[in-house]
């Protein structure tokens, strides 16, 4: 199930209202964008729970939420290509975006119009009542009203950053909590242990509720069960409730069969390689078992499950976007999503020799993301994402020379990429990896896809 994450050609009024409201939501506080840790400041959720209370709560339908430092989005979107198969109307919600703002507000598989967009968000960027609010804030508000006005049955809500006081956490009506693998991420905010990080993002967990603990270490894992147990939710363990068989591993493609509580089910093809991503689609498949039971009180077909993961895609997680040279992009940028990276490619059939183009944002633990990429077959270029958190192309390069001596710099990709030879075109793949903003611009370049940048708003 491929979303679109091109823009549709619109009119010159059309893509000036578009860049006008999209200005206005950027101007406010963004982490995203900034990453600093004041824009944590302000961060409450009872603001947007009075709202939703005083307009009949339109945030509530059959939920699921979803939490986590890994694997969220592909977990998301794994749900959405299953739910989509029940002829139900569903709303899908994730972040960030790669091309378009829009993408992140999903409705049947198809990304909202700019028409629509601008229509619902002037609702609120020319309301003084929420001069205060967040660029995510009112993001999450503009995609709940949308689900509301095409009578979403279910929505797939993935949080922002945290959970606990995410501005998506202020819904009230949820079916199942999900929370996917912890590590290391904004610890400036969220916490400098592995513990501290999975309790926000088990604040999700609302009291005796379904929660799905996906693949993950004990540390982590533990903590939110403790959390769980204390909220006497329902809690279903992944890696003991259900079994993985890998029966074929390809760049492009794998075919597995899942075994869970209810079923087994048999030659379950995913259109992206990683046992990681194997992991992601049973933790959807178990969610979306239990969601349809609790809501239904019957069993959910089986093909639902394998046909509806068939058809999904995943842009910018492994992704191959060209042939010759043959480059393959990642949004990787954590430790372990480095590590997961690593073990994916080495199950496939790839040239020994590689040039990777690495790119990064401020506070990451680069060290040990270089410690996990970089050895004898591998030709390191640091380069820098279009982004105002762009990591220093110096800084990294320091860090990096403590694990290879072949690396080299370029400014920006366009020079990155011309920078390798014809010879390493032959003999070696190109791995393009370190941040989303950098796969972006690597889509963009090379598939020819026209995004938000176009209109200079990235």
């Amino acid at each position: 199930m491929r979303i679109n994450l091109s823009n549709k050609i619109t009119s010159p009024k059309e893509s000036s209202k578009f860049k006008e409201v999209a200005q206005s939501l950027l101007s406010r506080s963004n982490f995203e964008k900034k990453g600093q840790k004041k824009e944590n400041k302000k961060w409450k959720i009872g603001h947007i729970q009075n709202y939703l209370n005083k307009n009949n709560c339109f945030a509530d339908r059959n939920t699921f939420h979803i939490a986590g430092s890994k694997g969220k989005g592909s977990t998301a979107n794994f749900i959405n290509g299953i739910m989509n198969e029940t002829l139900k109307s569903i709303y899908l919600f994730t972040s960030p975006d790669l091309h378009s703002l829009t993408e992140r507000i999903i409705i049947n598989n198809k990304k909202i119009s700019k028409k629509k967009f601008i229509e619902i968000a002037k609702k609120y960027t020319e309301n003084k009542e929420f001069n205060n609010w967040s660029y995510f804030e009112l993001l999450t508000l503009i995609g709940w009203e949308a689900a509301s006005k095409n009578k979403c049955d279910w929505q797939i809500i993935e949080t922002g950053l945290g959970g606990r006081l995410d501005a998506t956490n202020a819904m009230t009506k949820k079916t199942v909590n999900i929370i996917t693998p912890i590590d290391y991420e904004h610890t400036e905010i969220l916490g400098n242990s592995l513990r501290e990080i999975a309790k926000e993002k088990a604040g999700i967990i609302q009291k005796k509720q379904h929660v799905v603990i996906a693949f993950m270490s004990n540390v982590p894992k533990n903590e939110i069960i403790k959390k769980a147990k204390y909220l006497q939710a329902q809690i279903h363990i992944m890696d003991l409730e259900c079994k993985i068989l890998y029966k074929e591993q390809t760049l492009t493609s794998q075919i597995i069969d899942v075994t869970t509580p209810l079923r087994t089910y048999k030659n379950i093809i995913l259109n992206i390689t990683g046992k990681h991503q194997a992991e992601n689609a049973v933790t959807a498949i178990r969610s979306c078992e239990i969601a349809w039971k609790e809501i239904y009180k019957k069993d959910i077909p089986a093909k639902y499950i394998i046909n509806g993961l068939s058809k999904v895609f995943l842009a910018g997680r492994i992704e191959k976007i060209n042939d010759s040279p043959l480059i393959i992009i990642d949004s990787m940028h954590t430790a372990l999503s480095a590590k997961r990276l690593e073990e994916s490619l080495n199950d496939i059939t790839l040239p020994s020799q590689r040039v990777i183009i690495f790119g990064s944002l401020k506070n990451k633990k680069i060290n040990l993301i270089a410690k996990q990429i970089c050895n004898k077959n591998t030709r390191i270029i640091i380069t820098k994402p279009n982004s105002e958190r762009a990591m220093p192309i110096e800084k990294i390069k320091y860090i990096f020379t403590q694990y290879t001596d072949r690396i080299s710099t370029a400014d920006n990709l366009e020079t990155a990429l011309n920078s390798i030879s014809k010879k390493e075109k032959i003999n070696k793949y190109i791995l393009i990896t370190g941040s989303i903003y950098l796969i972006s611009e690597a889509r963009e370049k090379i598939l020819s896809i026209k995004g938000d940048r176009e209109l200079g708003l990235r």
